[in-house]
This record gives structure tokens, C-alpha cells and sequence, in this order.
């Protein structure tokens, strides 16, 4: 491969690599004097015997003196000092014992004392060579370099064989700069101690530092022939090889010193410039990486790395190492170019390289015409791409420049970058659709929810749009809550796609939950035709549910018969014949809650009981008949008590659901401790029970069970433990029914502040409708019907024609008795809705409730036309009859509606089936007759329509009791009721 003609190849290596070692130099000039150190000392303290003769009468001074020497031959130097100076301080003119005295402190380093007590030793004997010496050595200590130079002169004169004055002398002269001198001094040291290796070193080092490198050598041969010499001696072998031109000797001495120290950076250097300059890339590249690896951000390095790769024509193997380079260096353009004309010859894409030298140089004409010859002759789109993305930052108001990229995208088959370019074309040129509905389809695939509506939205100003963008657009709405919206674009859809019964199914959702009955009313249409057979009963059951939520009973109650009453009889097993069970089951359960919506709960109670009898999701119709024996139940009453019996025997081995019943009904009866106790020993079984990682279905009770303590700490009064016990559940989500409990507790606590902050927040400015209805639900869920009121009406505001706002409404100033608020309302939706059960039924109950007694009657009639089998509606009227005095047409009503007593009616269909002898009455005893002390007993009928009777199974002739009896249970609710009033 031939040299790309615009490789950068770095220039001045060897001034790289002589930045990088001359910090190393050949010697080291501190080494020349460090060898004479070691013979700066004197000789030993005292001679081996005694000078004194210390006899009991010599006197205390001499005692103090023999006392001193002991110690100073034991090496206690400093207790020495200490005797010496006790007795001196009287013999001043002692010299023998002031000299002992210097040399101590001159053992201890302590130069300044030593100086003040060898001063006059020396002027008393300026020939004695050892004072002399001494006191030189403690003044080079303090730095008086001259002085001491002086005096191991003078001694070295007077004793020129002395080697502490040779010493001595030799270091004071390299100190002042007289190392000519100092050497002869040292070479005769050297000569006097051929074996010392630290002289030998010292000399080695100032013969460099004399330029005197052939007698270095000499010496640094003698240090570095051992096997074992250390590696700052081969070293310095190595550089003096070097700069007398022997470099093979010198890389012998490296290879050594590598040896010794495999990460000396110098030997690595050095063998790097050897083997390159012998051509033995390879082993020089072996050096070079050697020291990339140590230092792996030196640039100089990568830089020789890169320059020894190229100057071998080894481009693949410099490019990385070119990479690294500019990494550190990114505003290196040669480096750049360089890295481009590699991958040219390379044949790599060179796009991105261009695209950092364009960031360096923008206005460099030859690099874009290089770029604009590159990208020609490769006729490759991304090349073209990146030249489009050139141009728009050197010139952002080119729109056609951002329509070039867009096209090159698509062709690309790549959407990052696409928003980007079609917002900028839409802000440059905003009248363009198809720029908006590719932006708005590019947003919604993104994710981006909102800014994708948006520009549906400016699609829709700007050019109108589509029958499909009306669907995009709609799920849009609803993904983010916007579900009026979402409805109105689904209706506009339905008028061009008829058949689109997947968008019609969501309308009738939506509508439902929004309360729009007369928008479900108008989906739908042909629902039956949309429905293929195997859907035909959930859709029935969507459009049922649909109408119970948006408050039109009439409708609904249709639809849910149209799903119940094929069944017929239930078979052996309890199924019904024929259909989809879940579908009939929720069919049911969703009837039971209409009847409980249009305040129908005895009929509610006898579906509920016939579905328990046919062994119908037995659990939960458990729950929701102990849920209505609840709401009426008193200390005494054993109706919920019947049913929590039920619900034990039917739930199997979990009988968490069972405890709670049992705490709902003790908090009812205001024994709210032990009700206390057992929702807290739930929690915990229930924490045991999930362990670190519990089930949804252990979470979902876990959440039931916090819901029931916190009304019961409410109901106790307990406010504070309501709130802990709100904020534990809450955690860090964001769950309404725990924040309106927050309000409840603030509001009873009397923190309006805190109240209303948490009001505001549940309010919030969210545009989702439904949970702003779903709010209102959960305020009357728990008894904040004032604030019911407030949330249902600013529903109804923002939803025109919703039912479901309106009877929230109605139903919170109903319970308030502010029934002329109800009644506006009421009177409203008649007008609209003439045929609507449901607003005439409360018509007829606000009219009763308000005292409006021939108000009621009307129209209770005409309720009565629309739905003849409403017995609540006869009731009222009944009531109202009674009210007004005319017991006579009360009368009436009651006789038509049961001209036969159910009792009676019973006990025909018993004997009928030959069941009369199946319920035994209890006979009293011969006392209680006599005495007429025995206490009132059930009858028959009273005896099977109870709730102990009815929460049994049974399996013998009993059950086909139940099943006859139950059917009669509401007539004899309302049979009772009737005659309650009128007794």
C-alpha cells in the first residue's frame, strides 16, 4: 500500500523523546559527594583504658567525668552530655574533657553546641587535626560551607593521609565548585579504598559532571559487571555508553536495567530510538507500547506510536493509535486529516471524520471541496446526508436543505433526525400538511403524546384532516385523558367508517363513564348488526354497563335481560344453559348494581340470594349481600353475622376476607378497638403471608384492609392514626381515595389549610373527566357529600349532558335535604329526557322527600306507565295517600299489589311440591301455655326468607324450600313494608 500523499507524519521525535528523558540525565551530581559522607566520621569516643584514676578521695568533678565516659561507652549519649556538662562548668580549662564533650554532641547531631564547646578546644590546640575535623563537621552542618572548607584543609595539610579531612576536603571543594580539584582527592580515596562502591560511584558521577566520560566508564564498568548491580547503576553505564557513541554497549545496559525494572520508562525510550533507528520496527513498537501502557494519555507517545506505524506503511495499525491521539487532542487538524487520508486508503467511511474537521475549520474552502469530491465519488447517501446536515448549520434557513435531509432519511429507512428537521421545515415553511402529518405520525411513534396532538391539531387549522387522522388524533385524546375529545373524534369517525365497531365499542365506554346517554343512544345504533355471535353477549353486556353508567335505567336494564332471560331454568350443576358464564355472571352482578343505583335493594338482595342458590361466584355474592345486611345493621342484628358464617364456609382455607367482615361489622357496632386489633393482626398475617415479594391479589387486600382501619380509626376519632396510617399507603404514589381520607381526617381535625390544599390537588387541572367524576364518587363513597356536591357540579359544567355528574349532584343535595338544588337539576334532565326511569324515579322520590305529596302521585304514574312493575314507585304513591288522608286509596294500592299474602302464597307452592312438613316450628311446652310465657315464633315464611335460613347450602329437601322461597323474598319485603306503614 502506498503512503496516502496527506498522511501528517510528526516531525522532531527526538525532541518528543527529549522532553520526555532528560529529566533523567546521564549522572546524578548530588551522587559525586553522597560516597564521601560515609567517611565523615571520627574515630571512636575514648581509648580502651581509663585516663583517670578515680581513687574514693579524687574529687566529685573526676568522680562526674569516669560517671560520664561509662555512660558514653554504654550510648547513653544524652545522660553523657548531661555529666559532662555538670562538672565542666567549673573547669572551663578542662580541654580533654570539652573535646569528649564535642564529639558527644557531634554523635547527636546537635551542631550548634558542638561548635560553642570545640571553639576553644582549637584555639587551645589550632594543630590538633581531630578537633579540627570535628568542628569542620558540625559548621558544614550549619551550613558554613566555607569555614568547614577551610578547616579540613588546614587538616588535611597538617595529616594529608587523613581520610576524614581527605574526605572532608573533597566534599567542601565539589560543594564550591572546585571539582577538578575534588576528583584528584577522590581518585586517591578510591585508590587508598578500591572495594568501596559508593566512592567508585561518587567518582564515576563527577568525572560525567567533568565531561571525563572514558574514565567513567572506566569506573561504571567496574560497578555494572556484577550479575546483581543495581539498576541506577546500569543505567548510568547505559548514558555514558551512549554519548561516547557506543550504543550497543549502551542498549546491552538497558536490556539490563529492564531486567532489573521492567517499567523503567528510560530504558524503554532509550531501546525504542535504538531499534527504530536500526529498522527493527517491531521491537521498537515493543518499547514504545511498553510505554503507552504506563502512561496511556502521553500524546507526544501516541504521537511517536503513530509516526513510527506510518513510516512503515502499517496505516491499519496507526489508526487507532491516531484515534487515542485526537481524543486528547481534539483540535489537532493535521492529526484529523491524517486520520481521514488512513481511512481513504483504507476505503473507510471518512463522514464522521468530516464532520469534526467541518466543527474545527467551517470555513475552510479546500476541506469542503475535498468533502464535496469524496462524497461524489462514493454517490453514497449517507455522505450526501451528512452534507445536508453541513449546510443547515452553516446556513439554518435553507428549508430546502431540511427537505433533502428528510428525503435522505426515508430513503434510509431512519426516523432518528426526522423530527427534528420536519419541525424546523414546519417553522420555516408552516402552510405545508404533509410536512405536519408525517411530524404528527413521527411524534406518536416517539411517544411524544403531547406534542404529537398538537400538530394534529395545527393539521387541523391549517388543511383540515382525514377520516384516519380523525383516529390517530382520537387515541391521542384518550391515551392522555382528553376523553370528551377523544369521543367527539370518534363520532366523526364513525360517520365515515361505519363498520369500525372497535372504535364504536371504546365510544360507548367512554360515553358510559362520562354520562352521555343520549351519545350511547346514538352509537349505539345497529349494535346487534356490528356484533358477530360469539361477541354478541359481551358486546350487549359493554352497552348495558355503558347505560347504567351514564344513569338511564330503562336501557339498561333491557340489555341485561337481553343477556339473562334466554337462560331458562339453571341446570344440575347451577350453570345456565347455553351461554357464556362469565359473561351471565357479570350480567348479574352488573343488574344488582343498577338496582342498587336506582335505590331497588331488596330487588338487588333476591337476585343476589337466587345467584347464591345456584351456587353462582358464591364468594363474592357473599360479600355483597354481608354488604347490604352492613349498611342496616345494629348490635343484635344476626343478618351480616349470617353471612360472614356463609362466606367462612364457602371461601375455602382463606379466611382473611372473613376477619375483615367480622371488623366492619364490630366497627358498625362501635367496638372499634377489637375491630382495631383485628384489621392489624390482618396486615401483618398478611405481610408474613407475601413475604419480600407479595401477589397483586395479597396487595389488592393489603389496600382493603388499610381502607377499613383508616374509617375505623376515623369513626373512633382516632385521627392521628387515620393519618399515619393514610400516609403509610400512600407512599410515593398517587392514590385518590387515600388523598380524599387525608381531606376527611384534615377537615375533622379542623386544618381547613391542609383541607383545602388537599382538595385543590384531588381537583388538580387535569383534563381526564372521568377521574374528576370518579372523585366525586369517592367523596360520596365516604360521606363528604358537601364536597361531592362542589365536584359533581364543576363535572357537569365541563361535560354538558352528563347524566352521571347530575345524579352525583342530585343524590349529594338530596342527602344535604337541600332539595330545590335537586329538583332544578331533576327538572333539567326531564326536559331532555322525558322517557329516562331513572330521572323520573327521583323525580318522584325528591317530590315525597319534599312533601310535594300530589307532585309525587303524578309522578309516580307516570313512572308507572313507563315501568308498570316498579313497586318502589307504587309505594310512594301509597306513602303519599296515607299522608294526605286518604287511606282508602292507599288501601287500594296495597290490596292490588298483593291481593294474596306471600305466606299463603308459600305454603300453596309447598304442599304443591310436598315440602309442607320440611320446616318444623318449635311447639311450646305445657307451662309456657298455661303461663303464656312463650315468646313470640317465626313462621314458616318468616323462617325461610331470613338470612340464616338463605345463607345455607343445603342438600336435602331444604334447598328446594330455598329455591321456591326466594323468589318471593322481594314481594315480602315489600308486602311487610307496605303493612308497616299502614298499621
Amino acid at each position: 500500500m502506498s503512503v496516502p500523499t496527506r498522511i501528517v507524519r510528526p516531525r522532531f521525535w527526538g525532541l518528543i523523546f527529549f522532553l520526555i528523558f532528560t529529566a533523567f540525565g546521564i549522572g546524578h551530581p548530588s551522587a559525586a559527594i553522597a560516597g564521601l559522607i560515609d567517611l565523615l566520621v571520627l574515630p571512636d569516643l575514648f581509648p580502651d583504658h581509663e585516663l583517670i584514676q578515680v581513687t574514693p578521695d579524687s574529687p566529685l568533678w573526676k568522680k562526674k567525668w569516669d560517671d560520664g565516659r561509662r555512660l558514653a561507652r554504654n550510648g547513653d549519649y544524652l545522660t553523657a552530655i548531661a555529666r559532662y556538662e555538670e562538672f565542666l562548668g567549673g573547669l572551663p580549662g578542662n580541654y580533654a574533657a570539652r573535646w569528649e564533650l564535642g564529639q558527644l554532641l557531634l554523635r547527636t547531631k546537635t551542631w550548634e553546641r558542638a561548635v560553642a564547646v570545640l571553639e576553644p578546644v582549637l584555639e587551645n590546640d589550632p594543630g590538633r587535626v581531630d578537633v579540627l575535623n570535628g568542628l569542620a563537621i558540625a559548621l558544614r552542618q550549619q551550613g558554613q560551607f566555607g569555614r568547614a572548607l577551610d578547616l579540613f584543609s588546614r587538616a588535611h595539610d597538617l595529616s594529608p593521609d587523613n581520610l576524614v579531612s581527605q574526605a572532608g576536603l573533597a566534599q567542601g571543594q565539589v560543594e564550591v565548585g572546585r571539582k577538578k580539584e575534588a576528583y584528584l582527592l577522590i581518585e586517591q580515596i578510591v585508590k587508598r579504598l578500591p572495594d568501596d562502591q559508593s566512592l567508585r560511584l561518587a567518582l564515576a558521577n563527577l568525572a560525567v559532571e567533568l565531561g571525563r566520560l572514558e574514565a567513567a566508564l572506566k569506573h561504571l564498568a567496574v560497578l555494572a559487571a556484577p550479575t546483581n548491580a543495581s539498576c541506577d547503576v546500569l543505567l548510568m553505564t547505559a548514558r555514558v555508553c551512549e554519548e561516547l557513541g557506543k550504543e550497543r554497549s549502551a542498549a546491552r545496559y538497558w536490556l539490563r536495567a529492564l531486567a532489573v525494572a521492567p517499567g523503567n520508562r528510560e530504558a524503554h525510550g532509550r531501546l525504542a530510538l535504538y531499534y527504530e533507528k536500526r529498522g527493527n520496527i517491531d521491537r521498537a513498537l515493543l518499547h514504545l507500547l511498553a510505554l503507552l501502557e504506563s502512561d496511556p494519555s502521553n500524546d507526544s507517545l501516541l504521537s511517536q506510536i503513530c509516526r513510527v506505524y506510518v513510516g512503515a506503511d502499517r496505516f491499519a495499525e496507526a489508526l487507532p493509535y491516531f484515534e487515542r491521539y485526537v481524543q486528547l487532542k481534539p483540535n489537532d487538524i493535521e492529526a484529523l486529516r491524517s486520520i481521514i487520508n488512513i481511512n481513504v486508503a483504507l476505503g473507510n467511511d471518512t463522514i464522521s471524520l468530516y464532520r469534526r474537521l467541518l466543527a474545527l475549520t467551517p470555513d475552510d474552502p479546500q476541506l469542503i471541496d475535498t468533502l464535496a469530491d469524496d462524497l461524489e465519488a462514493a454517490g453514497d447517501s449517507e455522505g450526501a446526508l451528512f452534507m445536508w446536515q453541513y449546510v443547515t448549520r452553516i446556513s439554518p434557513g435553507r428549508v430546502e436543505a431540511y427537505r433533502a435531509i428528510v428525503g435522505l432519511l426515508e430513503s434510509l429507512g431512519r426516523d432518528e433526525g426526522m423530527i427534528e428537521s420536519l419541525t424546523r421545515i414546519h417553522e420555516l415553511d408552516p402552510g405545508d400538511a404533509n410536512v405536519l402529518r408525517k411530524l404528527a405520525r413521527l411524534q406518536r411513534s416517539a411517544g411524544d403524546l403531547t406534542a404529537s396532538l398538537a400538530s394534529y391539531n395545527k393539521l387541523e387549522e391549517a388543511a383540515g384532516i382525514d377520516f384516519e387522522e380523525y383516529d390517530q388524533r382520537g387515541t391521542l385524546h384518550d391515551e392522555l385523558g382528553q376523553y370528551l375529545e377523544a369521543l367527539v373524534d370518534y363520532q366523526i369517525l364513525l360517520k365515515k367508517f361505519p363498520g369500525r365497531h372497535d372504535i364504536r365499542r371504546r365510544g360507548v365506554v367512554l360515553a358510559g363513564e362520562l354520562g352521555l346517554a343520549d351519545v350511547v343512544t346514538q352509537l349505539a345504533v345497529n349494535w346487534d348488526a356490528l356484533s358477530t355471535v360469539q361477541e354478541r353477549d359481551s358486546d350487549a353486556l359493554l352497552l348495558a354497563t355503558a347505560y347504567r353508567n351514564a344513569r338511564d335505567y330503562g336501557r339498561a336494564l333491557q340489555w341485561y335481560q337481553r343477556i339473562l332471560s334466554p337462560l331458562g331454568p339453571w341446570n344440575e350443576d347451577g350453570d345456565p344453559q347455553g351461554e357464556d358464564t362469565q359473561v351471565v355472571v357479570e350480567a348479574d352482578f352488573g343488574l344488582i348494581d343498577l338496582y342498587l343505583q336506582e335505590g331497588l335493594v331488596v330487588e338487588a338482595e333476591q337476585r343476589l340470594r337466587e345467584m347464591f342458590i345456584a351456587g353462582r361466584d358464591p364468594s363474592r355474592g357473599i360479600g355483597r349481600l354481608f354488604e347490604l345486611a352492613l349498611q342496616k345493621h345494629s348490635s343484635g342484628d344476626e343478618n351480616a353475622k349470617d353471612w360472614i358464617r356463609a362466606y367462612r364456609a364457602f371461601s375455602g382455607g382463606d379466611q382473611r376476607m372473613a376477619f375483615l367482615m367480622e371488623a366492619r361489622m364490630l366497627a358498625r357496632e362501635e367496638n372499634y378497638d377489637r375491630a382495631i386489633r383485628m384489621c392489624q393482626r390482618l396486615l401483618h398475617e398478611n405481610i408474613a403471608k407475601g413475604g419480600s415479594e407479595p401477589n397483586s391479589d395479597d396487595l389488592l387486600f393489603a389496600r382493603e384492609v388499610g381502607l377499613v382501619l383508616i374509617t375505623i380509626f376515623i369513626g373512633n376519632h382516632d385521627y392521628d392514626e387515620a393519618e399515619q396510617q393514610c400516609l403509610a399507603m400512600y407512599g410515593s404514589g398517587s392514590d385518590p381515595e387515600i388523598l380524599v381520607l387525608l381531606e376527611k381526617i384534615a377537615r375533622k381535625k379542623n386544618n381547613r389549610a391542609a383541607a383545602e390544599k388537599l382538595h385543590q390537588r384531588l381537583q388538580g387541572g387535569s383534563p381526564d373527566l372521568i377521574a374528576l367524576l370518579n372523585l366525586a364518587e369517592l367523596y360520596r363513597q365516604h360521606g363528604m357529600v358537601a364536597d361531592q356536591a362542589e365536584v359533581a357540579m364543576l363535572a357537569r359544567q365541563r361535560i354538558n349532558g352528563s347524566n352521571r355528574a347530575a345524579f352525583l349532584a342530585i343524590e349529594a343535595y338530596t342527602t344535604m335535604r337541600e332539595y330545590k338544588s335537586a329538583r332544578l337539576i331533576l327538572d333539567e334532565l326531564y326536559r331532555d329526557q322525558p322517557e329516562n326511569i331513572s330521572v323520573l324515579s327521583s323525580l318522584v322520590d325528591i317530590a315525597y322527600r319534599a312533601g310535594h305529596y300530589q307532585e309525587t302521585i303524578s309522578y309516580g304514574n307516570l313512572l308507572l306507565e313507563l315501568q308498570p312493575g316498579r313497586v318502589d314507585g307504587h309505594y310512594l304513591i301509597f306513602r303519599s295517600f296515607l299522608a294526605l288522608g286518604e287511606k282508602d286509596q292507599a288501601k287500594n294500592i296495597q290490596n292490588m299489589l298483593f291481593p294474596v299474602p306471600v305466606s299463603k302464597m308459600l305454603d300453596a307452592s309447598m304442599k304443591g311440591a310436598g315440602l309442607e312438613q320440611v320446616i318444623e316450628l318449635p311447639s311450646r311446652t305445657i307451662w309456657q301455655i298455661i303461663t303464656f310465657s312463650a315468646p313470640r315464633h317465626l313462621g314458616v315464611t318468616e323462617i325461610v326468607m331470613s338470612s340464616r335460613f338463605a345463607a345455607n347450602r343445603f342438600k336435602d329437601e331444604r334447598a328446594a324450600v330455598q329455591r321456591m322461597a326466594t323468589p318471593f323474598y322481594a314481594r315480602y319485603r315489600w308486602e311487610r313494608r307496605f303493612e308497616h306503614a299502614i298499621s
